[in-house]
């Protein structure tokens, strides 16, 4: 081979080296491997789960996914009737948080009856309301907190059942005496 030919290969061979090099200078991927032109996505970013966000009807987002999952609905993450039904029956509510469905009690439809005596059934206590005595002679729960009967303690002796049976009206017994409402899922038989 002559001089002439050997220059031009050796010069074809520079240049092909030299493309190469600035191919994939910068680059941290090594030569002969392809890059992609499509933008970099990195990972969605995961917040935690806010335990102590009240989730009522409308709300929205992992929270609600998580409450759902833990009803055994559909965990779409949108807190619509579906949501809304399957916790007021099972915990009696219509708004909780993560951390308040954990420490409600299961609400239990329908195991006592009228002339039971029930006792506080829900650590460190239960809570009861104020009963509104309407002229027809029915009762009416105002909502206000009555009184925080210690568990274990005797309540009184159930005097109605709401419809709803997520609700006892109690005949308190003792120095104060009085009618009550109380949940059934706080409660007790003696």
């Amino acid at each position: 081979m002559d001089t002439g030919n050997k220059i031009l290969i050796g010069g074809i061979a520079v240049v092909v080296i030299g493309f190469l090099l600035t191919r994939n200078a910068g680059q941290d991927t090594p030569p002969g491997t392809e890059q992609s032109n499509d933008p970099v996505t990195s990972p969605p970013i995961v917040q935690p789960i806010n335990e102590n966000l009240v989730l009522a009807n409308g709300s929205r987002g992992q929270e609600v996914a998580k409450l759902q999952s833990l009803l055994g609905v559909v965990s779409d993450g949108i807190f619509g009737n579906v949501t809304e039904n399957a916790l007021y029956a099972k915990k009696g509510v219509k708004q909780v948080s993560l951390k308040q469905y954990a420490t409600l009690a299961n609400v239990v439809h329908g195991t006592l009856k009228i002339g039971d005596r029930v006792m506080a059934n829900k650590k460190p206590g239960t809570q009861t309301y104020e009963n509104l005595t309407l002229a027809n002679g029915t009762y009416s729960n105002t909502g206000a907190p009555d009184d925080e009967v210690a568990f274990g303690q005797e309540i009184g002796t159930i005097i109605a059942i709401p419809l709803d049976k997520v609700n006892y009206v109690v005949q308190r017994s003792g120095w104060f005496s009085g009618i009550v409402w109380v949940r059934a899922a706080e409660v007790a038989k003696i």
